[in-house]
């Protein structure tokens, strides 16, 4: 849809501006602007989504590392649930340990209160030393010593040993207790953790969300601009297109003008061949006369003579010689006169004869070497790209037939580089002061004799096709959509670029789609 605006848009300022090449030239600059513009801003385009990529894959790897966190934490936080209820029913076994030595205290403690109540309930004054005192023998008074000491013993080690149990449970439900405490502190600390963890990726996530979005729009853009470098371009090789059809139409107007111009001065020629031969009869004719008269003056003479030879013999023979010394002279010059127009004639008639001769040379097939001026006139007269291409193959057939140099091609592309940095004058044929493509390659083989007009058709068809790129060399032409250039070999081509540019060097030879390739001089 572009493109057909951008043609639609060509033809109506073609029509308005009543100049279709300055028409071409404005809208043609315009679009390259555009185009300019179009592919700074791809550019940029580009630049950002790339940024935008490294940025989004450094957040990725932060999140992943974020991820990796989580997990350690929540791995973590499994181990803590596992060691607090490990804990736990640590703690749980305690106070059933300690519940069970509380009950051997109250059982030990029952049962001593038991002995007490029943040594006291035998005899009120009973005590410790009266019981010891009412010994019967030595015997019963140390076995009642060591009874009581036996008894107090007991007592005393069930106590101590009660004491400690309870003290070493205590101890350890403590320290459990403590311990269940740390765990549980760090379980709320690593889920604080986690916690934390779960916003930043929530917010990561977020921004890498909105990295895809912007790089999903920022893509879309790049999509657009390079659909309307694409339609630009069509536009561009539409008016490259419009300008070689016009500049045909100025070649054609051109031969026909020198046609024309050639008729005029072949009847000029021809008046002037017909005047030289009236002005040669005519000088015959007078010579004629001039005899005539000089004979009736001889005449008179004489008889003047007879009739006053008496009286001026003298004077009348003087004025005879003079007589006949100027008839002598005025034919002498009328004779010269004669053969001057003769002359030129029978030049006229060699050069015709050479110029058949030549021809005559030229369709028996021998090699003919061809000036500028002949060349153009064939070319230009030759009707149509069909009769041209004919013609510009039959010089390229020649100039192959009188080439004998294997290095005519590397020749071609070092004389081509002799107007590097040189200016790019769109529709121009000068190497030195500008020239475009199509006159940069007509201009550089015209060096070597090989002449064709700067069109695109013509020069798409001349010379020898070559199969790729890889088959190509030096000299060769490389045609591409819209521009012409001239291989140098090592996949590089020198060419009239731009404007910008000028005359330079372009490496890849496929930094542009390439339409053909012709060779000119394949005889060697």
């Amino acid at each position: 849809m572009l493109r057909k605006r951008l043609i639609c848009f060509i033809l109506s300022c073609a029509m308005v501006c009543g100049s279709a090449v300055n028409a071409l030239a404005d809208t043609e600059s315009e679009i390259r602007a555009q185009k300019a513009e179009n592919s700074a801003s791809l550019n940029s385009t580009m630049s950002e989504i790339e940024g935008d990529v490294a940025a989004q894959s450094a957040l990725q790897s932060e999140i992943s590392d974020l991820d990796n966190q989580l997990v350690n934490l929540m791995s973590q936080i499994d181990f803590l649930n596992t060691d607090i209820a490990n804990t736990e029913q640590k703690i749980a076994d305690a106070k059933t340990a300690l519940a069970a030595a509380e009950e051997v205290r109250d059982t030990q403690y029952s049962d001593m209160k038991t002995r007490i109540r029943y040594i006291y309930e035998r005899n009120e004054n009973l005590s410790w030393f009266t019981y010891i005192a009412s010994s019967t023998d030595f015997i019963d008074f140390l076995n009642r010593i060591y009874y009581t000491q036996q008894l107090n013993q007991y007592d005393r080690e069930l106590l101590s040993e009660y004491e400690a149990c309870v003290a070493e449970i205590n101890e350890l439900k403590t320290n459990l207790e403590n311990s269940e405490y740390e765990l549980k502190e760090e379980k709320h600390n690593l889920e604080e953790q986690q916690a934390a963890l779960d916003a930043s990726l929530a917010e990561k996530r977020a921004k890498s969300q909105n990295y895809d979005e912007e790089i999903a729009a920022l893509r879309a853009r790049a999509d657009a601009l390079t659909a309307e470098i694409e339609a630009q371009n069509a536009a561009l090789q539409e008016i490259e297109i419009e300008k070689a059809r016009k500049a045909e139409e100025e070649a054609r107007k051109r031969a026909e003008e020198e046609a024309r111009r050639r008729a005029e001065e072949e009847a000029a020629r021809q008046a002037a061949a017909e005047e030289a031969a009236r002005q040669a009869a005519a000088a015959e004719a007078a010579a004629q006369a001039a005899a005539q008269q000089a004979a009736a003056a001889d005449a008179a003479a004489r008889q003047a003579a007879q009739e006053a030879a008496d009286r001026a013999a003298a004077e009348a023979a003087a004025a005879q010689q003079a007589a006949a010394e100027a008839a002598a002279q005025q034919a002498a010059a009328q004779q010269a006169a004669a053969e001057e127009a003769a002359r030129q004639a029978a030049a006229q008639q060699a050069a015709e004869a050479a110029a058949a001769q030549q021809a005559a040379s030229q369709s028996s097939g021998n090699a003919h070497v061809w000036t500028r001026e002949e060349a153009f006139a064939r070319i230009n007269t030759a009707g149509g790209h069909s009769g041209m291409i004919g013609v510009c193959n039959q010089i390229i057939a020649d100039a192959n037939a009188n080439n004998s140099d294997p290095n005519i091609g590397q020749r071609v592309v070092d004389y081509a580089c002799q107007f590097l940095g040189n200016p790019y004058v769109l529709g121009g044929e000068s190497l030195t002061n500008g020239c475009d493509c199509a006159g940069f390659a007509k201009e550089v083989y015209a060096h070597f004799g090989v002449y064709f007009p700067r069109i695109g058709p013509v020069i798409e068809n001349l010379g020898v096709p070559v199969g790729s790129l890889a088959e190509a060399r030096p000299g060769d032409i490389i045609m591409y959509y819209g521009h012409t250039a001239i291989y140098m070999g090592n996949d590089t081509v020198v060419n009239a670029s731009s404007p910008e540019v000028g005359i330079c060097t372009r490496s890849p030879a496929t930094y542009r789609a390439i339409y053909r390739i012709r060779r000119i001089f394949y005889g060697v």
